[in-house]
């Protein structure tokens, strides 16, 4: 009987280790994962940011040119 508790109590402490391996694993991706998230939204960010300053610039430009063009 003890060699058997023995043998059982081994494979106990096995999964345990094995289970906060994974538990580790599982934080580290999660952590890569918001990050990854954060990232991307400041690629988005970044992007409509640019997206409007296009947008006022060609406002400005057709501004001018329409200015340039009742000036002639």
């Amino acid at each position: 009987m003890g060699e058997k508790e023995e043998e059982l109590n081994s494979i106990i402490m096995e999964l345990r280790k094995n289970c906060v391996a994974l538990q580790e694993k599982n934080a580290k991706e999660e952590s890569e994962k918001l990050a990854a998230m954060e990232s991307l939204t400041k690629e988005n960010d970044a992007r409509l940011s640019a997206e409007r300053s296009h947008v006022s610039i060609l406002e400005e430009l057709e501004q001018a040119q329409r200015e340039s063009s009742s000036a002639n």
